[in-house]
């Protein structure tokens, strides 16, 4: 994770990018030298989101245009995948894993829809794969593999 570490005012605020923590780290006053303390300012988690594979811009699963909602998956964001075959939505049916550190919440594809996966990394599921009589053919060079951690 990046972060982002600011001082003004005798105040050090760190922000990490991603689901985060806020943290403020106060100076001690000059009458009273009281120590530095950390206040927990606030947290933020990020929803995870369903998103829908149309494909127009390619394969790239990190590039946004490839979604139905112009969202590519998060890392750690859990985010559900659904392929369709939806006769003139979905313009390409090769995709490829190519976000590192990528665990979805889930991986479907709906009735007849036949793709091929290339994982440019490891892939986690972390819940159901469902596959509604269609197929997927999975590429995973370099000993990459599919990981399904929590079926249901």
């Amino acid at each position: 994770m990046d972060a982002l570490l600011y001082l003004a005012w005798g105040l050090v605020i760190a922000l990490v990018v991603g689901t985060f923590s806020v943290l403020a780290l106060t100076s001690p006053r000059r009458k009273g030298r009281k120590r530095p303390e950390l206040e927990a300012l606030g947290l933020r988690i990020v929803p995870a989101n369903t998103l829908h594979w149309d494909g127009p811009a390619g394969g790239f699963w990190s590039v946004a245009a490839n979604w139905k909602e112009n969202i590519a998956p998060v890392a750690g964001n859990g985010d559900s995948l659904i392929f369709d075959n939806i006769p003139g939505t979905c313009a390409n049916t090769s995709s490829v894993d190519d976000i590192q550190g990528l665990t979805i919440g889930s991986l479907t594809l709906n009735s007849a829809y036949s793709a091929t996966l290339s994982l440019n990394q490891s892939l986690e599921v972390d819940g159901n794969v469902t596959i509604q009589p269609g197929t997927m053919t999975i590429n995973a060079p370099n000993g990459n593999v599919l990981t399904v951690l929590n079926p249901a």
